[in-house]
């Protein structure tokens, strides 16, 4: 494989759809940071137009999200914590929570901007907002409402997070991901 880390899809004729394998135990660190890179890379893809930055934002956010808890469980676990121990409270899906774990090692390497947008972003992704919305509003003068980031810096804060967790572990190769240029 020269290195690198490929998803294998299988076709089955006798039914519709495919199967997925992997060359790597997905629950692993490495695991954890290949599946990250395809939510980043999903976002990417999302957001390729500027101009509709609200437009899809569930969707973006979501796979934004989804990236930064697979990155922080990554770096967790490739520091001696247990699968079992990340599934359960107080980390399992708490962004915030898997956070501050890993800015109790010294070699978790973050910019402050990027830390505080994971903090914006933890509340409304840890509550599964952007999976099954926030329920009904009583009215419209009172409208249930959640504040997110913009998709843009939570890209750029998931993006810095997926380098610095992937360089951590010694994957370094795929270097840092770029969002697609307009029009490309």
């Amino acid at each position: 494989m020269n290195g690198a880390i490929k998803t294998l899809l299988t076709v089955d004729i006798s039914r519709p759809g495919v199967t997925l394998g992997t060359a790597i135990d997905d629950r692993s660190a490495l695991g954890q940071v290949s599946m990250a890179e395809e939510f980043i890379v999903a976002a990417s893809i999302l957001m390729r137009d500027p101009d509709e930055e609200s437009r899809l934002i569930r969707a973006k956010l979501m796979f934004i999200g989804q990236s930064i808890e697979l990155c922080l469980k990554a770096f967790l676990l490739n520091k001696g914590h247990s699968r079992e121990g990340l599934r359960k409270p107080p980390y399992n899906y708490d962004l915030k929570a898997l956070l501050e774990a890993c800015e109790g090692y010294d070699d978790f390497i973050l910019a402050v901007e990027h830390r505080a947008t994971i903090r914006d972003i933890a509340p409304p992704m840890s509550a599964f907002f952007f999976r099954y919305g926030n329920g009904e509003a009583e009215s419209f003068d009172n409208l249930a409402v959640t504040w997110v980031p913009r998709p843009q810096s939570a890209f750029d804060a998931a993006c810095a997070l997926f380098s610095s967790v992937s360089t951590s572990l010694s994957v370094g190769r795929w270097g840092r991901i770029h969002p697609i240029p307009p029009g490309s």
